[in-house]
This record gives C-alpha cells, structure tokens and sequence, in this order.
C-alpha cells in the first residue's frame, strides 16, 4: 500500500492491529548506465593497467574493498551485491573506485561522458 504523507502513514498504523511493518525511505535503485560505466571501469583498470586480473575479478576485489559490511546479528563480516545498490550507493561505489585507480594506480578513470571514455566504450563494441 502507498501512501503520500507522513501523517496518513501514522493514521494508518495507528489503526493496523498486531500487524508489524518495515518503514524505509524511499530511494531509487542503481540505473542501467551507472551499472553498465561501473564495468566499464573494471575493464579499463584490465586493460590499462597492469593488474593480472580479468574485469570480473576486479569487480569481486572492488566489491570485498569498498562494499564490505558487518552483520552484527551474526557476527561476520559479508559483501553487500551491486544488484542492491541504490543510485547513491552506486555512485559512491563508482567514486571510490575512481579515486583508489588514481591515487594508487596512478590511472585517471574519465567521467561517462568524456571523450576518452566514449571512444574506449565504442572500441569494446
């Protein structure tokens, strides 16, 4: 059920008997081009720089650097996929990545949009 305000959320749990309900904000998930330039990234770091590791190895490593999470409930650590990433979260991802390929490869990862990154997207295809 959807509902528009914060006062008709609280005027319906209010009448919801012994019902139990999960309240999260609302926000939208990852876009297929945020997904689509993050593996484009893994494979610029391959083939630009020499890693010893295929594109989707770099995803697996990027995901247990920059997605690792703590499960207190049970007490172990787990790597959170990017299928539930949201566009923030992606974004933060892809920027994170961005900045350890510079600051520890030495390697500047264009922006979607630059021509550099355009003219790699269209020699993949």
């Amino acid at each position: 059920m959807k509902i528009g305000t914060n006062e008709e959320l609280i005027e319906y749990l209010k009448t919801a008997r012994k019902r139990l309900y999960k309240v999260k904000a609302f926000s939208r998930s990852r876009s297929i081009p945020q997904n689509s330039y993050l593996h484009l990234i893994f494979e610029f770091i391959a083939d630009y720089w020499d890693t010893w590791h295929t594109a989707e190895e770099l995803k697996e490593i990027f995901k247990a650097k920059f997605l690792r999470k703590y499960s207190y409930k049970f007490k172990t650590n787990y790597i959170k996929p990017t299928k539930e990433l949201d566009s923030k979260e992606m974004t933060s991802f892809i920027e994170q990545i961005r900045v350890w390929a510079r600051d520890f490869l030495s390697l500047d990862i264009p922006d979607p949009e630059e021509k550099r990154m355009l003219e790699y997207y269209n020699n993949k295809i």
